[in-house]
């Protein structure tokens, strides 16, 4: 039992990634992990000795999620972020997991099938439509917060090649909240270390003051913001990455767009 306890702990920092990215926040997101963790605590759910734990722990996250009711819409969205949420809501909500749990989580087909109770094939269907939906999205306006020039034209590549506008591309926290207000962008991708010594999760928290925007964390370790224990990032994307892991997460963080706060005078 003690090897499954530390087998469960390894894995905490990724199914909370999981699924904050399925909910859009880290309350709901974890959330749903204290629901997991308490629902095995008082004997209500047990583990299948014979079945990889991995997969089922990610099932439990979906689990939970289910019995969670969805949250209305609180207000319009710009034109382009709208149809975004609308082309995304349209997909089968299983799609959505199999492509977060694939391209965000690096599971392969065949865990996915066990998560989602499905054959191998069925997951296959699933990624095939969710990516056709990611190829029709409207497009929106990112700003970039890198101080390494080759990451940062790397992931401005990226975000063009997947139909959005890089509206500027930030190298210190000074630079980044004053882009922020200026562009107003409807998404940013941040680097957790600055040129300036700040810090991506300082430029945000500033930001934020300000404007109502989702924010992508780009960093080499993920584990260390995802403890539960205070405000952390939603979005996490772990260096490095590959291009669809980047476009996902980007998708799925505008499906849970925040509502935008008026224009400052």
């Amino acid at each position: 039992m003690t090897e499954v306890k530390q087998a469960i702990a390894r894995e905490l920092p990724y199914l909370r990634r999981y699924a904050r990215a399925l909910t859009g926040g880290q309350g709901s997101g974890d959330g749903l992990i204290r629901t997991m963790l308490e629902s095995l605590a008082d004997g209500r759910t047990t583990l299948a000795a014979d079945v990889a734990l991995k997969p089922q722990l990610y099932a439990l996250v979906n689990r939970a999620c289910d019995a969670v009711p969805a949250a209305a819409a609180e207000a319009a969205l710009p034109e382009g972020e709208a149809r975004i949420q609308e082309r995304l809501g349209a997909l089968p909500v299983a799609a959505r997991r199999a492509l977060l749990l694939t391209s965000l989580e690096g599971l392969s087909q065949a865990e996915v099938a066990l998560i989602q109770g499905v054959d191998v094939a069925a997951v296959g269907t699933l990624l095939a439509t969710a990516r056709a939906a990611l190829r029709r999205l409207a497009a929106t306006r990112v700003l970039v917060i890198e101080d390494e020039p080759v990451i940062a034209m790397h992931i401005s590549e990226i975000v063009r090649e997947a139909g959005h506008q890089v509206v500027g591309v930030a190298t210190t926290k000074t630079e980044a909240v004053a882009l922020a207000r200026a562009e107003r962008p409807g998404l940013i991708l941040c680097d957790i270390q600055l040129d300036d010594g700040s810090t991506g999760i300082e430029a945000a928290q500033e930001i934020l003051a300000a404007l109502d925007v989702p924010i992508i964390f780009v960093t080499a370790f993920p584990e260390r913001l995802l403890t539960g224990e205070r405000v952390e990032p939603t979005y996490l994307v772990s260096k490095p990455f590959e291009p669809e892991t980047l476009i996902v997460t980007m998708s799925q963080a505008l499906f849970h767009r925040p509502v935008r706060r008026p224009a400052e005078p």
